[in-house]
């Protein structure tokens, strides 16, 4: 089995130790493609009070769209 660094995991927000992730999908947008925004909520320590921390859009092209074009699978991340 191979192992890779994970220093993602160890990650800690001192300012906004509690949270939570919403997703919210797109499954066919104008220009042929599918998107998942994900979006990370926040809330300080003894706060009852979640705002949105970072926000980041992932998004590929439609199945039937790949398919068509002889496109591989491609995914994009983008921040907003």
């Amino acid at each position: 089995m191979r192992r890779e660094p994970a220093p993602w995991s160890a990650y800690r927000d001192l300012q906004a130790p509690y949270g939570f992730a919403s997703f919210d999908v797109v499954p066919a947008e104008r220009g042929g493609t599918t998107s998942i925004t994900v979006t990370h909520y926040g809330a300080a320590a003894g706060s009852a009070t979640y705002t949105p921390r970072d926000r980041f859009v992932m998004r590929k092209p439609l199945r039937h769209q790949q398919q068509r074009d002889g496109a591989a699978e491609k995914l994009t991340l983008a921040r907003r």
